[in-house]
């Protein structure tokens, strides 16, 4: 999962993904931007962009790193003791 898809998110832009199964499945799921099969299809979708931003600042929280703080925690304490 490329960190910029959660930089998007945490900025409120939807993501458009391509060529990412991952990322696609990940943007879907979450209702945070849609997949396109090739670059050239943007322009079938560009004029949704105010829905999807809608629906991105609605759950962008819910995807932010400190609500993930305690699992990174864990993994520390495991590769450290």
């Amino acid at each position: 999962m490329p960190n910029k898809l959660f930089e998007y998110i945490a900025a409120g832009i939807p993501v458009i993904a391509c060529n990412s199964p991952e990322a696609e499945r990940f943007v879907v799921d979450n209702e945070l931007g849609v997949s396109v099969d090739s670059i050239e299809d943007i322009n079938d979708i560009y004029d949704t962009h105010e829905e999807w931003r809608e629906k991105v600042r609605e759950k962008k929280d819910q995807f932010i790193m400190e609500r993930e703080i305690d699992k990174v925690e864990r993994i520390y304490r495991m590769v450290t003791e």
